[in-house]
């Protein structure tokens, strides 16, 4: 009971995370026109040690915003991964989606926590501000651009750790590791 009391900010953000599983219908992948990544990563993976890759787009040079080596972990690698252990590509969508969710909407909450000096309060004003963060306009346009959710997750991450790091120096080496790991993602 005491475990459920202290982390029920948590649980009540990873309910939030589950909402786009209601969005697939029929056993079908979201798919998007500039988005088909996801459909053979493996063929992504062969063409981004290249110049130019002849499969995305009909041809893309590699530098271009598909099919460049940034893709390449974790996105590519996440879902390849996978296919490689037999999921389905819906089960790995699904997957990749509630994690993403999930990140941002913990990502936006630590933020918060970082930010709001009140702590009493603090708990429900972040869950409220994860709340608008998740279902924001802006988020919720891109939200087929799979390779975007990534930066949405990682920059409240990213600024609640440089916030930390400049409040507590004592612990500025361990935040600065911290706040590496998070940009590397």
């Amino acid at each position: 009971m005491n475990f459920l009391k202290k982390y029920w900010p948590i649980f009540v953000i990873f309910l939030l995370s589950l909402t786009p599983l209601f969005w697939f219908h029929d056993g079908m992948i979201l798919a998007g026109g500039d988005e088909s990544i996801l459909l053979n990563p493996g063929a992504m993976i062969k063409s981004t040690f290249w110049a130019w890759n002849p499969i995305f787009n009909g041809g893309n040079p590699v530098g271009d915003y598909q099919g460049n080596g940034a893709h390449l972990f974790p996105f590519i690698a996440f879902w390849f991964g996978l296919i490689k252990a037999g999921l389905s590509l819906i089960s790995i969508e699904k997957l990749w989606f509630v994690i993403t969710w999930f990140g941002t909407g913990l990502g936006i909450y630590f933020l918060a926590q970082v930010l709001i000096k009140d702590k009493a309060k603090a708990n429900i004003f972040s869950i409220i501000v994860a709340s608008v963060y998740l279902f924001n306009i802006y988020i919720m346009q891109y939200v087929l651009m799979y390779t975007v959710r990534l930066p949405i997750m990682i920059m409240p991450w990213t600024l609640a750790l440089m916030i930390r790091g400049l409040e507590n120096p004592e612990k500025k080496i361990r935040y600065a590791i911290l706040l590496g790991i998070a940009c590397v993602l």
